[in-house]
């Protein structure tokens, strides 16, 4: 059922359709209710550079020489495109290379909302429909595909499981983590120290994250830019627990990247809108593509 009440889906509403080869869908995407899991932390630098040689766009590394990495796990409960499961590997980019930031282990929380040369590279993206799929690779240019995905949560024990794989029910993802029930007053201080405190007050203050997305070279020839917006009923953000929480990646492409998260932010009440790309007309002339956003103009 649409919950359009919302002000993030008054602001932003349902405008129109795009046709698909799954029929007229409609346009923006919108979540309106689910739980979101997003883990950001390092990867391995030239690991990462070899994943985006095609792309062109650089990564974004920190003071330790590492590149800054997210994923996001995403049970839509209630969708605009029926509900649906989704994993998302971002690699943090910039257009432009800009100079290495902070190695704080919430240093992306702070570039995400507060550096706007940061983008997220949506490069490795699976949805559990075949309409989400086809919207997300017809109407907004990402490489997605099928998975059959699970996530569970267990509220007793603070505990949230996922596993996705793919169409031959190869390991893409797994995980176990703890999802605790408040945020802890160490992880607050820490954020506190790597803002400063008018940074930290403003970001507490915002009811909408808001972050641009950069789809893979591929579906289009060049690297455009979407709007996205996130707002949640609740949202815990805790250190990633090595001792405790654990990850494995089953992909040959990502496997190398040697990912190692730092934090996890989980969302409950999640609320989501994906603009269609904002620029890609401009980067298709650019790029001196005739006609290059034809096809998802549809």
């Amino acid at each position: 059922m649409h919950t359009n009440s919302h002000p993030l889906f008054r602001r932003f509403p349902l405008g129109g359709l795009k046709s698909t080869t799954c029929g007229m869908l409609p346009v923006p995407y919108h979540i309106y209710d689910g739980h979101a899991l997003f883990m950001g932390g390092t990867a391995n630098p030239d690991a990462v550079r070899r994943v985006l040689v095609t792309e062109d766009v650089h990564p974004v590394v920190n003071q330790d020489g590492k590149a800054l990495m997210g994923v996001w796990v995403i049970d839509a409960t209630n969708a605009s495109l029926g509900a649906h499961l989704e994993l998302q590997f971002s690699i943090i980019v910039s257009h432009q290379p800009i100079e290495p930031v902070s190695a704080h282990p919430l240093a992306i929380l702070e570039l995400l909302m507060f550096n706007p040369d940061v983008r997220l590279l949506c490069h490795g993206l699976w949805n559990s429909t075949d309409t989400v799929v086809m919207y997300n690779r017809e109407v907004l240019a990402l490489n997605a595909t099928l998975t059959h995905g699970k996530i569970t949560r267990d509220p007793k024990q603070q505990i949230k499981m996922f596993h996705f794989t793919d169409s031959n029910g190869a390991l893409i993802f797994s995980g176990k983590v703890s999802e605790l029930a408040h945020t802890p007053s160490k992880i607050v201080r820490s954020l506190m120290r790597l803002m400063g405190v008018r940074k930290f007050f403003q970001a507490a203050n915002e009811d909408c994250l808001e972050s641009q997305v950069v789809n893979p070279i591929g579906i289009l020839p060049f690297n455009a830019d979407a709007q996205a917006y996130i707002m949640n009923d609740q949202q815990t953000l805790q250190f990633f627990n090595r001792q405790t929480d654990t990850l494995e990646f089953g992909h040959v492409l990502y496997r190398p990247l040697q990912f190692q998260a730092q934090f996890m932010e989980h969302m409950n009440g999640f609320k989501f809108v994906y603009l269609n790309m904002h620029n890609a007309a401009d980067k298709a002339h650019s790029a001196g593509v005739n006609g290059g956003t034809a096809e998802l103009n549809r």
